[in-house]
């Protein structure tokens, strides 16, 4: 493999040279053996043993590129379990190497394994040509679908959530990889299913009472599983991430969890009934039967809810109430003016940004999470008249929205006919369609995956997958047995996703929409950057590294890049009823007040004051919030002074100068003049300032870090 660029941030061109076979192609084909065992053709073999007059054409190389795709995958030389003599028959016998035991080959390449398969097959007229290689590796579909994976269950897919390594080790568990937990329901209960998102193997399994699922959420170190039986009453099943196990349920009489939220030491519930409760996050208390504080908030059920570092966000029909974290205290509240729902709410990962969506409906927002204004509102209707594969007569209850979910500086938007687009801000960046029916959930896993390079992960699901790469196949294979032997029907289909930025989702689309012409030479790279092709993104990062720039013209995408943080929150998902009637987000109930009690001790008596009825107070603005500092590079800086006092400094990845001397100045009390830092090299004890950001970059590469203090 040959690499145009050693740069790490500028565009790679690589080509693939010839595998041993070094000859030209006349018109009728080639002849020879000669190259490397392994990667030969079978028609190369048959050839060159039988020594008839036979000629071979270009699809023996295809073949071997399909080996060349396994050594990527599998990160072994193709049969390396055999001995080299025989290795040829095997290739001639059409035996294949080995995927068993390669488990990133259906975790992390789904597509790129086909691929493979289709490049090595034993008859040359079923291999790709190489334009049709071209088009479909630069396919954003093949680049970003990572695991295609059939549930095994009885029942329906209905709600998900991640829990990523930062999440166990901040409840003290040894892990480091992420798991999803997949709640799926039918007419006869529910189950959690418990999955390693790395591997997609299914760890654990546990059977839920009730058969309604209503919303799923991480609460520390807990999993909290809101669900209903009917209209009578709603349970909370309380499981442990540790163990995997359901440690406490909380059953509440005249009230259903409809969504949860929570911030560092409450969980806070919206319910059907239009009440707000919070709790404390600590179990203790609850199995002690502390008594929760609750809110009454409208007639109306509350459709999202959302803790910020501010306040709690809660949204029903058009109204939006800022409540006070501790208290539930009503701050303010805002009242769209427009036709359309708020709907739920999730919390962008730089924390400065709330999303709703009108799950039924057609419109996506952003909110700021500070001001709390609303910033911008999408349509994403008419992103999809624009779509050539639907038609303009598609009925208007299959172009609306069914799950949302932020990832990065995106937002990813299910929609009712299987397809999930991806915004930035009101960009809509690409769009695929790996369902037929509609996507019932979408939530961001904040890690790292099986390659161990991801910035982040998606995951959707939804009944029926439709491959969005065709000629790599259209079909799962779905088990019909459970783990016990009983017959099953389609749970549906997940699908693990690597997400991109903004800025790598546009350069992808625009080489997709280029091929085959963008690989011919490096040259058609060139021109693109030049005539900006890729926005200002590369041209401006070129800029700034040569000095043509200054820092006031560096892309805003490219700002927001270095603030990305971790912030898990609630996965949207739509209701069953949204799905057919826009209406239906809104139910009226007769319940005037709540009462609830906790199974696994002693139950608590009902609440019985009245509820107090919000009103329509005017938007109250309160101070900025901390900042967030998950996904983030951590510094330990020594102090001056007799007691080596070290000051730990965390700022986002990737690490920016001004950033880390900011956080410095405030963890340190010190003046802006003296927060310089330096280091002194383990060989020659030299001191080393670090003054411009190529410097820190430097620092941040090695792989031993030396100790960074204050300069004199």
């Amino acid at each position: 493999v040959l690499l145009w660029s050693l740069d790490p941030e500028s565009l790679c061109h690589c080509k693939l040279t010839d595998f041993g076979i070094a000859t030209h192609l006349a018109p009728v084909g080639a002849r020879g053996l000669i190259g490397t065992k392994g990667f030969i053709a079978p028609e190369v073999l048959y050839i060159g043993k039988r020594k008839q007059h036979s000629v071979y054409d270009h699809k023996a190389d295809i073949f071997s590129f399909g080996m060349f795709l396994y050594q990527m995958i599998a990160r072994r030389h193709p049969y390396s379990e055999l001995q080299p003599q025989r290795i040829d028959a095997a290739v001639e016998s059409g035996e294949r190497p080995r995927l068993q035991d390669v488990s990133q080959a259906e975790s992390a390449y789904h597509y790129l394994t086909r691929l493979m398969q289709t490049c090595w097959e034993d008859n040359p007229r079923n291999r790709p040509t190489t334009e049709e290689i071209i088009k479909t590796v630069c396919r954003y579909s093949l680049q970003s679908i990572m695991c295609v994976h059939p549930v095994r269950s009885r029942f329906s897919l209905r709600h998900i959530c991640a829990i990523t390594p930062a999440d166990f080790t901040y409840a003290q568990v040894p892990r480091n990889s992420s798991e999803v937990w997949v709640c799926c329901d039918g007419a006869e209960g529910a189950e959690l299913n418990i999955y390693n998102a790395n591997t997609m193997v299914k760890i654990s399994k546990n059977f839920i009472k009730e058969n309604q699922v209503q919303c799923i959420c991480l609460c520390g170190d807990h999993v909290w599983v809101g669900s209903r039986a009917g209209i009578e009453y709603g349970v909370i099943d309380i499981f442990s991430i540790s163990t995997r196990e359901l440690v406490h349920n909380i059953r509440m009489r005249e009230n259903s969890v409809s969504c949860i939220a929570c911030s560092d030491k409450t969980v806070y519930l919206g319910t059907l009934e239009g009440y707000c409760f919070s709790f404390a996050r600590d179990i203790k208390l609850i199995q002690a039967n502390a008594k929760p504080r609750y809110k009454y908030v409208s007639e109306h059920a509350v459709d999202g809810i959302v803790a910020t570092k501010q306040c709690v966000w809660i949204s029903h029909t058009r109204y939006i109430y800022f409540l006070n974290l501790d208290n539930l205290a009503l701050e303010g509240s805002l009242h769209r003016q427009q036709d359309a729902f708020i709907g739920q709410l999730c919390l962008a990962a730089d924390g400065n940004t709330v999303w709703s969506a009108h799950l039924g409906g057609v419109i996506l927002s952003a909110w700021d999470a500070i001001k709390k204004l609303n910033k911008f509102d999408i349509d994403v209707g008419k992103h999809l008249q624009n779509i050539s594969e639907l038609h303009t007569d598609q009925p208007h209850q299959d172009m609306v929205i069914t799950a949302m979910a932020p990832a990065l500086d995106t937002v990813w938007v299910g929609i009712a006919t299987g397809h999930v687009l991806v915004f930035h801000d009101e960009e809509l960046l690409t769009w695929c369609h790996p369902y037929t029916e509609y996507v019932r959930f979408i939530a961001c896993i904040p890690s790292s995956g099986p390659c161990e390079t991801e910035a982040c992960m998606v995951i959707t699901g939804a009944k029926e997958f439709s491959s969005p790469v065709a000629n790599l196949g259209n079909t799962v294979d779905y088990e019909k047995t459970d783990d016990k032997g009983q017959p099953i029907g389609k749970a549906g289909v997940l699908v693990l996703w690597e997400g991109f930025t903004a800025r790598m989702t546009r350069q992808i689309k625009l080489v997709e929409g280029h091929t085959p012409g963008f690989l011919k030479n490096h040259y058609t790279v060139q021109k693109m950057i030049q005539l900006g092709e890729f926005k200002d993104d590369i041209i401006q990062q070129k800029g700034v590294r040569d000095g043509e720039l200054s820092a006031s013209n560096i892309s805003q995408s490219s700002r927001e890049d270095n603030q990305l943080v971790h912030n898990m929150s609630l996965s949207v998902t739509p209701s069953r009823d949204l799905i057919t009637t826009a209406s239906a987000a809104v139910r009226d109930v007769g319940f005037s007040q709540p009462s609830l009690s906790l199974t696994g001790s002693d139950d608590i008596s009902a609440i019985t004051e009245e509820p107090e009825e919000l009103e329509e107070p005017p938007v109250t603005v309160v101070q900025k919030p901390r900042t967030c500092t998950n996904l983030h590079e951590t510094f330990d800086i020594m102090l001056p002074g007799p007691d080596n006092t070290t000051v730990r400094v965390s700022c986002p990845k990737p690490a920016s100068l001004k950033v880390l001397l900011s956080e410095l100045q405030v963890n340190s009390d010190l003046p802006e003049e003296l927060c310089r830092v330096e280091y002194c090299q383990s060989d020659s004890e030299e001191c080393v300032p670090i003054r411009t950001q190529e410097q820190l970059d430097t620092y941040v590469f090695l792989v031993n870090r030396p100790q960074l203090f204050l300069s004199k």
